[in-house]
């Protein structure tokens, strides 16, 4: 189970809700108080927060709604999101099951609760609370996480049929869902070990999920979180490859692979064998892309550190040309030719995507910060 994680109340929160409900000492008594921030209102800027990706700012604001207002449902959903998303556990189900005391039937507290369960490998326990949830859900969006998470609770469980058709009742309902996807492969590759009729298809639903995340990627070529999760969809497609390989050997009395091919499945392994070359080299060189995003960092610190420095700019260009990052490299050209107008390769790669050498007026923000 994961440490506790201490959901923070720091002393900036506790300043902006005391300047929220209270009035300045000493202030004349015509002088109106300022409003009251609600719970309520507490609890929508948390989810802002939150869905901004910002957990700690979210979780001193649903802190601070909490003291206000201590029985509060919505901060403990909230609060337990949050901690569930930071791996804290222990705090995530505490929340969930203040909610469930008294509402023992809501969506959010018995989908949170059963995940909590999966995640510490209590499925039959899991699959109940999530039964519930998926019996009371209104948002098709979030039916789609009880389907997935009811898919784990039940391959965990050994009911393997059950456990693909939510995996696949997910992905129909959001096609477009890259989580729902992988999870209909983790799942069918889960169940191939029991149920070979199952590899074929997870094989192909891995091919499709590669396809999804290579799609994502094309869109944001410069995105580091789909890169990562396209080289994780290459180890799903390489296990799926590897099994189907492995699928046609002979096995020894304790049903382990061994080197002897099953008479007349040369063709079959050989195929998967040049298709696992494939796709090993381009996760390889996906791979490269993702070191050298390493790479963008340092050089950017070191140009931050000496912006003038003419090779450094050169170095960072670079980089930020192999990893498709357009915007940096176009505004990063400008900066080298501000010290070297007549630098031949940054105006070539100016006037090759189409942009005038010229630098941006000075109010123009670039697209993205340099790291």
């Amino acid at each position: 189970m994961a440490p506790r994680f201490v959901l923070a109340f720091t002393l900036s929160a506790r300043c902006f809700v005391a300047a929220a409900q209270t009035t300045q000492p000493g202030a004349p008594a015509s002088q109106p108080s300022r409003p009251e921030v609600s719970a309520a209102q507490l609890v929508a800027m948390a989810q802002q927060k939150k869905d901004a990706g910002a957990l700690g700012e979210a979780s001193q604001l649903v802190r601070a709604a909490l003291e206000s207002d201590p029985a509060n449902t919505e901060a403990h959903l909230l609060a337990g999101e949050i901690s569930f998303e930071a791996r804290d556990y222990d705090a995530a189900r505490d929340h969930f099951k203040l909610v469930l005391d008294v509402d023992p039937v809501n969506f959010r507290a018995n989908l949170g609760y059963g995940k909590i369960l999966n995640a510490n490998r209590q499925y039959r326990q899991a699959a109940n609370k999530l039964e519930t949830a998926e019996r009371v859900a209104s948002d098709p969006q979030r039916m789609v996480d009880v389907r997935r998470a009811l898919a784990y609770a039940y391959a965990g469980m050994g009911r393997v049929n059950d456990a693909v058709t939510k995996a696949e009742e997910a992905v129909k309902l959001d096609p477009q869902s890259l989580d729902a996807r992988q999870t209909l492969v983790e799942i069918r590759l889960a169940a191939a070990d029991r149920t070979p009729a199952q590899l074929e298809p997870a094989l192909t639903d891995a091919e499709a999920y590669v396809q999804k995340n290579k799609d994502a990627v094309q869109q944001k070529p410069w995105d580091k979180e789909r890169l990562q999760r396209l080289d994780s969809a290459y180890e799903l497609l390489l296990s799926a490859l590897r099994t189907l390989h492995n699928s046609f050997y002979e096995r020894d009395l304790r049903r382990q692979v061994t080197n002897a091919l099953v008479s007349g499945k040369q063709a079959e392994a050989a195929a998967a064998l040049n298709r696992t070359a494939e796709v090993v080299s381009e996760q390889a060189a996906l791979q490269l892309t993702l070191k050298e995003y390493d790479a963008v960092m340092l050089a950017a610190k070191a140009v931050e550190y000496e912006p003038k420095n003419l090779r450094y700019l050169e170095n960072l260009a670079s980089l930020y040309q192999r990893t498709n990052d357009r915007d940096m490299a176009v505004q990063t050209c400008r900066r080298i030719l501000e010290l070297k107008p007549d630098h031949e390769g940054a105006r070539q790669y100016l006037e090759a995507v189409g942009e005038s050498p010229a630098s941006r007026p000075a109010s123009e923000p670039s697209s993205r910060p340099v790291p």
